[in-house]
């Protein structure tokens, strides 16, 4: 069988090819995000296409010597489609390196699920509190996976924190962007809520003018309220 290659024309502005068929195989730099680009060669190729990640830049990371291939490794990607991923040595006599092709930009090491799958119910939460197996369910629906609801939660809870950050980022630069500034008038406003059985207060304090949360945490009852009001006014 004779595969060929589409030209598409953004993929070769950059000088290079970054799909191209060896062999009966397809490879692709690990620059191509795989969300994207295997289910795309599936559905162009069929599912049997064999699809091999290798290097874009083809020299050792430590030392930048040339390198050499030493078979390949498989890599059951978010566990539903196999692929290779290129296994290499560096060709420099004066230390043995051996690595893996790195897909650590798309792909967490240790893990079979993308990035983009592992958040993808922690931008569900946004927009509404569904249950985990109803976020496991869109989230399959969506990728075309299989993915359990305990997998679905054990992402949520491990990168809620880094998620968290990654949005106080955006909205930081959307802020300077829009040049955004708190006007001075506050509102505050304070929630009695239950966790685990057990009452807390969530304080909240935000921007008049422009809406904007200027500060907000959450406390539990028995612990000292004036020291909880001083650590709360302290970022104004």
């Amino acid at each position: 069988m004779i595969l060929l290659l589409p030209q598409i024309n953004y993929l070769l502005d950059e000088g290079y090819s970054p799909i191209c068929f060896v062999d009966g195989e397809v490879h692709v730099t690990n620059d191509m995000d795989p969300d994207i680009t295997v289910d795309y060669l599936k559905s162009v190729y069929g599912k049997d296409v064999e699809i091999r990640y290798i290097e874009k830049i083809k020299e050792c990371p430590l030392c930048g010597g040339d390198l050499g291939c030493n078979g390949t490794d498989p890599f059951n990607l978010n566990k539903k489609h196999l692929i290779k991923r290129q296994k290499y040595y560096c060709k420099n006599v004066k230390h043995e390196y051996y690595f893996i092709t790195r897909m650590e930009e798309f792909i967490p090491k240790g893990c079979n699920y993308t990035y983009k799958i592992q958040i993808d119910g922690l931008d569900m939460e946004v927009i509404d509190y569904s249950s985990y197996e109803k976020k496991s369910e869109l989230i399959n629906h969506h990728f075309k996976i299989n993915m359990p609801r305990q997998t679905t939660y054990y992402h949520m809870r491990k990168k809620s924190e880094e998620y968290l950050i990654m949005k106080e980022k955006e909205i930081d630069e959307m802020l300077k962007t829009l040049n955004i500034e708190p006007t001075g008038v506050y509102h505050y406003d304070e929630q009695v809520i239950w966790i685990d059985g057990k009452i807390y207060f969530r304080m909240t304090l935000l921007d008049s003018g422009t809406n904007l949360v200027i500060n907000d945490i959450i406390y539990f009852t028995k612990n000292s309220q004036r020291k909880q009001w001083n650590h709360f006014y302290r970022i104004i």
